[in-house]
């Protein structure tokens, strides 16, 4: 293996309803210092944001893609968001 590289058995999948609540709950608390914070946004408003999105990105209304990093567990350790844009460009977002 390359110096610097790890092996950190970690696996791909792509979110699914049954996942919502579960993504819904993390992203609720882990964007806190977004640039959607106090003082501008209550903490409520910054949860309720960020859960919305994930929600809408895994049933593909606003991203069309979310993609879970789970441990071999199948414990989700990180999500990605990705959106098609036009001209064949993606935007993601990682997590």
């Amino acid at each position: 293996m390359p110096v610097g590289q790890k092996n950190h058995s970690l696996d791909l999948a792509v979110a699914t309803e049954q996942d919502i609540e579960i993504l819904k709950s993390i992203a609720a608390k882990a964007f806190s210092y977004s640039c959607f914070r106090p003082p501008w946004y209550q903490l409520t408003d910054n949860a309720r944001f960020y859960s919305v999105w994930l929600e809408k990105a895994v049933k593909g209304t606003f991203d069309d893609l979310c993609l879970l990093v789970n441990d071999k567990q199948g414990n989700i350790q990180g999500f990605v968001t990705i959106r098609k844009l036009p001209t064949e460009k993606r935007r993601v977002l990682v997590y």
